[in-house]
């Protein structure tokens, strides 16, 4: 059974523990940083943003880990398999980020001596701007873009982690928000426009044990002119109460019961650039995505490890609403990532 939270009410108890795990369609519950009763070097905030079309793709971070704040900015050129990922990282930020205690309001930005990272939120409109210099071969890449979120539902997961007392983790993540605006890098100009670009935010709050990992997937698009996307993953946390798999069919959720990842494997080894395939133990989810790009990266230093395999392709597969309709899908492009923290 998949539990849903309807009713709004604060995150965390008086003493630190989540009043309610479960799922949602909105961010029903209020997240306030000063309430977590875990060591303060432990608490992990981030928005993240990744605009992709069928060419090309771009991802934006900031994050405040508490004992590490960190920007991002990863460029992906499908076209000619190509893409740079460039990170910033800086020593115990403690929350001085500001990082917004809502998805819904509030702005995430970070300025450094060679970059800029600025979220802001107005109404149905989320802008984003940045600029980093010797981004790739000594070269700046800077843009500019819109991204209107329309009405409808979102996943929105709170779960506890069992083997952090205080742990938690407050997810919402928007799949479809048509893009506009441009980045330009070298002598290249890569213009994103509605019609063909989509944005999926991915907004994290949490207390994370020393160790994780994770598994997840998204895709948007349009079946005969009506909306369509999913949210896949698991690895966050305590499933028991909820999972963060769903379906939006015309803007409106269907949720999923537990996906599985059978990712191809070569000599011991996962293939990431081989088909991988996607079951769901309710039967309502089958899918085969073909990858066009893996955007791997490893980073390493004292106190943080990381494996990150962000791969892109296209979802071909059958899916069941909750009413029982069958839909098919058939090229969405979309990613499927497969990542390893010690944090």
């Amino acid at each position: 059974m998949q539990h849903e939270i309807f009713r709004r009410h604060d995150l965390l108890r008086p003493n630190g523990t989540l009043w309610e795990a479960g799922y949602a369609t909105s961010p029903v519950l209020t997240y306030d940083r000063s309430k977590v009763r875990a060591g303060k070097l432990q608490i992990k905030e981030w928005d993240s943003y990744l605009i992709l079309n069928p060419d090309f793709a771009l991802e934006l971070t900031v994050g405040d880990n508490s004992y590490m704040g960190f920007e991002r900015i990863a460029l992906m050129d499908f076209k000619k398999t190509w893409q740079h990922t460039k990170s910033s990282v800086h020593l115990f930020p403690m929350g001085s980020t500001d990082m917004p205690s809502s998805s819904e309001c509030g702005d995430a930005e970070s300025f450094r001596r060679n970059h800029f990272l600025c979220f802001r939120k107005e109404f149905e409109r989320r802008y984003l701007r940045f600029r980093m210099e010797r981004f790739c071969s000594g070269q700046p890449v800077e843009g500019e873009l819109s991204l209107t979120e329309p009405e409808g539902d979102s996943m929105v997961l709170a779960v506890p982690f069992d083997e952090a007392p205080f742990g938690f983790y407050y997810n919402q993540k928007i799949c479809g928000m048509p893009a506009e605006g441009e980045v330009t890098f070298q002598d290249q100009t890569y213009r994103f426009e509605p019609s063909t670009s989509f944005a999926i935010l991915n907004w994290g709050r949490g207390v994370w044990p020393r160790r994780s990992s994770w598994y997840w997937a998204g895709t948007f698009g349009v079946l005969d002119e009506i909306p369509f996307a999913f949210n896949i993953g698991y690895g966050y946390g305590n499933d028991a109460e909820a999972t963060e798999n769903m379906l939006f069919y015309n803007r409106k959720a269907h949720k999923l019961s537990h996906v599985t990842f059978n990712i191809p494997t070569s000599n011991g080894r996962d293939n990431y650039m081989e088909p991988w395939f996607f079951t769901s133990d309710d039967e309502r989810f089958k899918m085969i995505f073909h990858p066009i790009l893996d955007c791997g990266s490893k980073t390493g230093f004292a106190f943080r490890k990381s494996r990150r395999h962000q791969v892109f392709g296209h979802f071909t597969g059958r899916v069941t609403l909750d009413d029982g309709t069958v839909l098919n899908i058939k090229n969405f492009l979309g990613v499927a990532e497969k990542v390893f923290n010690k944090w």
